[in-house]
């Protein structure tokens, strides 16, 4: 279930992120072994995507998710916070690119990426091409559509 979660919240149009809450001590009472637990956030950060974020009860978790909602309002106004190395590399300057558009993040960028080869040809395409993406619905096309447009 975990993994399916995750990769709903991945594919999303919202950025999220895990709360991993409680301690080490909490964990030993489970019945998962500490490897199993490390390839689950392995999965979750790194395959999928989605920040993991440690807390070590409710109320440090509800912090999280304030400071989080405070964060996100800051760099609402700018969508990539100015103090952000510059990607290196054509392909991660094409997703970096394609992020600045509504309705696209990281997962869908790097879809496009690789369906279409590059940004000057996702740019190209029509709504019907670009929905035959998976993970780019109608909204997601359109906003494309309508930027180069």
């Amino acid at each position: 279930r975990l993994f399916q979660q995750t990769k709903k919240m991945a594919n999303g149009p919202l950025n999220g992120a895990l709360i991993l809450e409680g301690t080490a001590s909490d964990l030993s009472g489970s019945r998962m072994t500490r490897e199993a637990i490390q390839g689950a956030l392995i999965t979750v950060s790194i395959l999928f995507g989605v920040p993991v974020l440690r807390s070590q009860d409710a109320v440090e978790s509800a912090s999280l998710m304030i400071f989080t909602a405070q964060q996100m309002r800051r760099f609402s106004n700018s969508a990539i916070p100015r103090h952000v190395k510059r990607p290196k590399g054509k392909r991660k300057a094409q997703i970096y690119l394609l992020q600045s558009i509504p309705e696209i993040g990281p997962k869908r960028a790097k879809l496009l990426i690789e369906k279409f080869g590059s940004a000057e040809k996702i740019f190209r395409q029509d709504l019907q091409q670009l929905t035959s993406v998976p993970g780019i619905g109608k909204k997601a096309a359109k906003a494309i559509r309508w930027i180069v447009g």
